[in-house]
């Protein structure tokens, strides 16, 4: 996935966080602590990210009362035309 946008890893601007969608098909693990998210049927944009060693954006969960996130955090500023990955 490529960015149209500029996205810097500056704190104060993290309204621009990109969201999986809540939708998303899970699975729990045996341990029930890891779910995967299969995003071959729903999700959005951020369903593209690529993987790399040396990724610009890492996935963060987040609880909000009964609602679990998963968040796409920049971690080293993506500039246009960039690759957006995770490791």
């Amino acid at each position: 996935m490529l960015t149209t946008h500029d996205f810097d890893t500056d704190p104060d601007k993290a309204e621009y966080v990109l969201r999986l969608q809540t939708k998303a098909s899970t699975t729990k693990s045996k341990n029930k602590q890891t779910v995967y998210i299969d995003a071959a049927t729903c999700g959005n944009i951020t369903r593209f990210i690529n993987h790399s060693c040396q990724p610009k954006c890492q996935f963060m969960e987040v609880r909000n009362r009964r609602r679990v996130k998963v968040l796409v955090i920049v971690v080293e500023a993506v500039r246009v035309g960039q690759k957006v990955t995770c490791f």
